[in-house]
Order: C-alpha cells, then sequence, then structure tokens
C-alpha cells in the first residue's frame, strides 16, 4: 500500500473519529442543558417557594408572640394587620407552590401542609382571643403546647 493511502486512510479514520466524538458530545450537552432547563424551571422555584413559606410562617409566628407581649389595644392591632398580611401572603405562596409541585413526594408534603396550615389558623383564632382579653399566660400556653 502506498504512503498517500495510508494518509488518506489514517486521515480518514481520524475523521470519523472526531465526528462520533462531537456527535456523542453534543448528545451529553444536550442532555445536561435539559436537566439544566428542569432545575431551572422546576426544582429552583419549588424550593424559593418553600423556602419563602417557611420565612411567612416565622414571621406569623414571631408576630404572634409579640403580640402576646403587648398590652397596648393600638399596637396589638397593628400587628393583628401585620399578621393578617402574612397570613394572604402565607396563602398566595401556598397555592403558587401547589402549581410547581412535580413530583410524588411534593404532592404528599402539599397534602399534609394544607390541613395542618388550617389547623394553625384554628388554633391561632384561640390565641388572639386570649391576647386580646389580656389572658397572656393561656394564650402563650395555648401557642407552646398547640401551636
Amino acid at each position: 500500500m502506498k504512503l498517500s493511502m495510508k494518509l488518506i486512510l489514517l486521515s480518514t479514520v481520524l475523521m470519523l473519529f472526531s465526528i462520533s466524538i462531537s456527535t456523542i458530545s453534543l448528545y451529553r450537552m444536550t442532555d445536561i442543558n435539559n436537566k439544566t432547563q428542569e432545575l431551572s424551571t422546576n426544582w429552583l422555584p419549588s424550593m424559593k417557594l418553600a423556602s419563602q413559606l417557611n420565612l411567612t410562617f416565622n414571621g406569623f409566628r414571631r408576630f404572634e408572640l409579640v403580640h402576646i407581649l403587648l398590652s397596648d389595644p393600638v399596637e396589638m392591632k397593628r400587628y393583628e394587620n401585620i399578621m393578617d398580611g402574612l397570613q394572604v401572603e402565607f396563602n398566595k405562596l401556598l397555592n403558587e407552590y401547589h402549581n410547581h409541585i412535580s413530583e410524588i413526594d411534593e404532592g404528599n408534603i402539599y397534602v399534609k401542609l394544607e390541613p395542618a396550615w388550617n389547623k394553625y389558623l384554628s388554633i391561632h383564632s384561640e390565641i388572639m382571643y386570649l391576647s386580646n382579653k389580656q389572658e397572656d399566660e393561656l394564650a402563650k400556653q395555648k401557642l407552646l403546647v398547640e401551636g
């Protein structure tokens, strides 16, 4: 076999090898891109919403505790208004989170979370009633035991 034929054969083999590596790389990069898109459009928003739900709930609880400690009706009303706003915000975030559920585990968590939140709101109403009557010890006890 002549040298020119050997060079042509070698060049052809290298070119086919290069094309196959490029094709495999392109396929793998498409797979990486799809997974990145799933993370950025599904998982990250869900995680952000879960974090915001946690933050909103913690704020709600904090203002609830402050309300119990207060004795001034004007300040108590101000905190009630803040908690009302946080309750609306929590419900809005909960509905948004529901729209981002894509896994069975997330759905199972949501199914438990919504009734737990509604139960907590009924306890919250009792706590606010006691707090507004200045029965702070009973309100604290209810918050610590049931809330």
